[in-house]
């Protein structure tokens, strides 16, 4: 059967960096979209804040300076403020786990999870970013299953498809394409409101997807 039964995890991380073989995620969240109703879960949402493995190294700051100042000007804080809220923060590997766990409880068949039941994974650039982390992580802390083995779901390749011959959005970064939708910014780059905002982009493109799919003559 072709139809989609597996739930979609728009989910996004905020790091300490952007190299995906190094960076370490310093927040995570996630929403479940209902794949038949196309919409979001209710009470699916995830949040968690994560401890950087190596802050306590004596040049964290001077390493991570550039990332730490940007999460501090999102958040509207002081960099102290900041680098004492990842102090604070769950251990990585306590939070993977409880994400694991999260994902666990959204397959297609909870009787018989496997990585065709599991979720699909969803979100802006988690082929080149997000979906790396993910790769490490799992390897790191033998997690086997986290996500489908095979379908995802990437809003900025679809985003070229979809505008690549128009004058707008003027480029596929997310802040773009949250303007372009006329989506506020308020909350912009905390890893909820953006998994939020993605999902709905998510939930619009195949909407669209399916009313256009039933009307192309696919067969020659």
């Amino acid at each position: 059967m072709a139809i989609n039964l597996n739930k979609i995890c728009v989910f996004d991380f905020e790091t300490d960096g952007i190299d995906t073989k190094v960076c370490a995620p310093v927040q995570l969240a996630a929403v479940m979209i209902d794949p038949r109703k196309l919409e979001i879960i209710d009470g699916s949402e995830f949040s968690i804040h994560i401890r950087p493995c190596e802050i306590d190294n004596i040049d964290y700051y001077t390493s991570h300076r550039d990332t730490i100042e940007f999460h501090a000007k999102v958040a509207g804080c002081s960099h102290d403020e900041i680098m004492n809220k990842w102090k604070n923060s769950i251990p990585l590997e306590k939070a993977w786990t409880s994400f694991a766990d999260y994902c666990s409880n959204y397959h297609t068949n909870p009787a018989r999870k496997t990585k065709y039941t599991a979720p699909i994974p969803a979100g802006h650039n988690i082929d080149d970013f997000d979906m790396k982390i993910v790769e490490r992580l799992n390897e790191q802390f033998k997690i086997k299953t986290l996500f489908h083995c095979r379908d995802k779901i990437d809003t900025l390749t679809q985003s070229f498809i979809w505008f690549e011959n128009q004058l707008e959005p003027a480029k596929y970064n997310f802040d773009a394409i949250r303007e372009f939708l006329g989506k506020s910014k308020a909350g912009a780059h905390t890893a909820l409101q953006d998994v939020k905002d993605c999902a709905d982009f998510v939930i619009r493109l195949l909407n669209l997807h399916r009313k256009v799919a039933t009307k192309v003559k696919w067969k020659s």
